[in-house]
């Protein structure tokens, strides 16, 4: 176990298509019971606005005022029926509709002169065994997509990759949650895949 482990949990805010964000639910919940798995010495639950520009600088300034050793993202995906366990961080922007700001960015790098993708450095696994044992469905998933999830993801493996520290970095798609006992299972799972992180 990771004893003193710093651990930072990110969701997003609403988005068009998606007007009431699971991801959101789920931070809000943990931030505001002051939940934190065994072995974590801090934890810090931030709601990243749905937006390249303000998403990605409230997410660096986390990171560098933070400086966790676990970082684990949360986002939506509209058309998944499971949690998705993210193996892949790809270096592109593909986005298919605007951001909160209306920004469309067209198809680039995210990174000059960086790789491709980059893996996880969150055992993708041990996250997947977690939210299966938690009684939620659950797959491995290659492919993050090209909107702010893959976006944030790669930003938090770029910091990951400068730092002096060796932080651990992994995100994971969750399924629309509308009523209670979908939001309840969501929360539960999503608990337990924190929790995995320091095992």
């Amino acid at each position: 176990m990771s004893e003193g482990a710093r651990v930072l949990v990110t969701g997003f805010s609403a988005f068009p298509g998606v007007a009431d964000n699971p991801t959101e639910f789920v931070v809000r919940a943990i931030a505001d019971a002051h939940w934190s798995p065994p072995g974590a010495a801090a934890l810090r639950a931030v709601v990243l606005p749905t937006e390249y520009d303000a998403g990605g600088r409230l997410l660096d300034a986390t990171l560098a005022a933070f400086v966790p050793t676990v970082v684990l993202g949360f986002g939506v995906h509209a058309g998944a029926a499971e949690f998705r366990i993210e193996c892949v961080a790809r270096n592109r922007i593909e986005a298919a509709r605007p951001d909160n700001a209306g920004l469309c960015p067209p198809p680039r790098c995210i990174e000059d002169g960086a790789p491709a993708s980059v893996a996880p450095t969150l055992d993708p696994v041990r996250l997947y065994d977690a939210v299966r044992a938690a009684g939620a469905p659950v797959r491995l998933s290659h492919d993050a997509g090209g909107y702010l999830c893959n976006f944030a993801f790669w930003r938090a493996a770029a910091w990951a990759r400068a730092a002096d520290h060796a932080p651990r970095i992994g995100f994971v798609h969750v399924p629309p949650a509308t009523d209670a006992a979908a939001r309840a299972t969501l929360l539960s799972a999503a608990k337990a895949a924190i929790a995995a992180t320091l095992a």
